[in-house]
This record gives structure tokens, C-alpha cells and sequence, in this order.
């Protein structure tokens, strides 16, 4: 008995921690960001039942999604093409010539991570945190690619038209 109170008490603890960073993201306006954690809290909550703290913090994602939707309204659209080769392609090409920086790299494979994440969770029907991790995905790429060094204007014109291809879906899964 006491093993299955402790082991609620630490999913419990775990889903606040996840709800805390988010506030923090929010705080730093890096909504796409916040959305992955209220998403990660949202599936410990899901493990322990907690309907009306899932459907609040369900009810805040689709507000962060919305003032993600709302910035990102006036770019343009293109077909999607594959950031991760891109990615692998600059990034080999940087380190031959100049190192780069470790925050770069890290940015890099966070958006080589979130992009798997992001593909499976479109192929499990999973449309609304696809959506949250492409918007990070288009952060992280739009903060590098305003360094000199780097150009992912056409990945950011892609990522932007599979947002808007997942937002059509969604909508029209309503």
C-alpha cells in the first residue's frame, strides 16, 4: 500500500515540476516550449486519472497554440521538406570549415529530436502535439537561422506549411 502512495505522490511531483518549466517557458514567451511540457504533465496526469487538471491544462495549450497560430499568421507557405537533412548537411558543412558553437549544436539536435517526436505523433493521430512540437521546431530553427552563419530560410517557409497542414487537419477533426 505504501509503495502505490509513493508512487503516486512522485508522478504527482513529476507533473508539477513539468507544469512549473512550462510557466517558465511562458514567462520567456517561448509558448511552443511550454506547450511540450503541459503535454508531458498532461500524460502523468492522464496515468492518474485527473480529468479536471488534464482538460485545464488542455484548455491552456490550445490558448498557447492559438497566440503560436496568431505570431506565425503572416509567413508564407511552401512544401515541407526534411529539416533534419538540412540540419546534418549544415551543420557537416560549418564543421569542416569554422566549429559550432556548443548551443548550436544542441539547438540542432533538439530540432533533430522534436522532429521524430513530431512525425510519429502525426502518424499515431496524435495532431495536437505534433502541432506543439513543430512550432518548437520552427523557434529553434528561426533562432539559429538569425545567425549569420546559417540559412534555413526555405526549412523555416517548410515547417511553417506542415504547421499550417496539421492545423487544416485539426480543424477539420472537430
Amino acid at each position: 500500500m505504501i509503495k502505490i502512495v509513493d508512487s503516486i505522490a512522485l508522478l504527482e511531483s513529476q507533473a508539477e515540476d513539468f507544469e512549473n518549466k512550462a510557466k517558465i517557458e511562458m514567462r520567456k514567451k517561448n509558448y511552443a516550449e511550454a506547450i511540450l511540457f503541459f503535454e508531458e504533465a498532461v500524460d502523468i496526469y492522464l496515468k492518474l486519472s485527473w480529468d479536471g487538471k488534464i482538460k485545464m491544462l488542455e484548455k491552456t495549450i490550445e490558448r498557447l497554440q492559438n497566440v503560436i497560430g496568431f505570431e506565425n499568421n503572416n509567413h508564407l507557405n511552401s512544401d515541407f521538406i526534411n529539416i533534419k537533412q538540412e540540419i546534418e548537411n549544415k551543420s557537416n558543412n560549418l564543421t569542416k570549415t569554422k566549429e559550432v558553437p556548443e548551443e548550436i549544436k544542441q539547438k540542432l539536435a533538439k530540432i533533430e529530436m522534436l522532429e521524430r517526436k513530431a512525425d510519429n505523433d502525426e502518424i499515431q493521430g496524435n495532431l495536437k502535439r505534433s502541432f506543439g512540437r513543430y512550432q518548437l521546431i520552427l523557434e529553434l530553427t528561426t533562432d539559429i537561422n538569425s545567425l549569420e552563419q546559417f540559412n534555413f530560410e526555405n526549412k523555416i517557409v517548410g515547417i511553417k506549411e506542415k504547421i499550417n497542414k496539421l492545423t487544416e487537419r485539426l480543424k477539420s477533426n472537430l
